[in-house]
Parts: structure tokens; C-alpha cells; sequence
């Protein structure tokens, strides 16, 4: 009668080994294909990263829709970074910061919005005179033309 449930207790263990050595194996796979995972998704966001920072430019985005050459593109950077220097991009900036403060339709929006026009008319105006020389004629009648006026 012993050697009977010692051999049906060593026939249940083998089966329980077998299950148990099958799911730790597969735990181990499922780390591994979520280490891959997590590398991919890292690799993936450094790609888009990398993306971003080589899409992202100081110039204004109409500028940009003209369709610019690579070498338009860098000429018109420089004479950016040449006129707006970090020290006028802070000041213009801070500004920004205070008119967004304000309701669009107050006095004090309006007359901030004509300050900030004043005081960086002098900087456009040399940028726009910098960019004529870089643009080719069609790029200049589509960035120097006047928007339409909304109805």
C-alpha cells in the first residue's frame, strides 16, 4: 500500500513539475518580449524626438509655407538669430505673457498689442529687408502678400 502512493504521489509530481517549469519559461519569454517592447517604444520616441528638433525652427511658420530651399531655410535662420537676439526674444516673449492675461476686447489688450507693434516694428522691418534678398520672386509675392480681410 506504500509503494503505491509513492508512486502515485511521484507520478502527480511529474505532471506538476512539467507545469511549472512550462510557466516560469514563458514568464521569462513575456519579459523579454516586453524588454523588446519598451526598447522599441524608446527608440521610436527618440526617432520622433530627433524629428521635432530638426522640424522645429525660429522662423514664422508662414515663411516657411513658401516652400524653402535647405539652404533658404538656414540663410533666413541666421538673419533671424541676427536681428532677434535672445535678449529681444525674452522681452518679446514676457510681453506675450502679459497680453494673454488680458481679455481680447479690453483697452488695456488693445493698447499692449499696439506697444509690442512699436517696439518690435524696427526688427521686422530689418528681417523683412534681409528675407527679400534670400526669396526667390514667387516666394516674395506669396509671403509679402496682404491676407485677406475676414468678413
Amino acid at each position: 500500500m506504500r509503494s503505491k502512493i509513492k508512486m502515485f504521489g511521484f507520478l502527480a509530481l511529474i505532471p506538476v513539475l512539467v507545469f511549472l517549469f512550462a510557466q516560469c519559461g514563458s514568464k521569462e519569454e513575456t519579459g523579454e518580449k516586453e524588454k523588446k517592447a519598451t526598447e522599441a517604444v524608446k527608440v521610436q520616441k527618440e526617432g520622433v524626438k530627433a524629428k521635432m528638433k530638426k522640424d522645429k525652427s525660429v522662423l514664422p511658420t508662414r515663411l516657411l509655407a513658401v516652400g524653402l530651399t535647405d539652404e533658404q531655410v538656414t540663410a533666413c535662420e541666421t538673419a533671424y538669430n541676427e536681428i532677434f537676439t535672445p535678449e529681444i526674444v525674452a522681452k518679446r516673449n514676457e510681453l506675450y505673457k502679459q497680453l494673454r492675461t488680458l481679455e481680447k476686447d479690453s483697452e488695456d489688450y488693445k493698447k499692449l498689442r499696439g506697444e509690442i507693434s512699436e517696439t518690435f516694428k524696427p526688427y521686422n522691418k530689418e528681417f523683412r529687408q534681409k528675407i527679400r534678398k534670400i526669396l526667390t520672386k514667387e516666394q516674395k509675392e506669396k509671403y509679402f502678400k496682404k491676407p485677406k480681410e475676414k468678413e
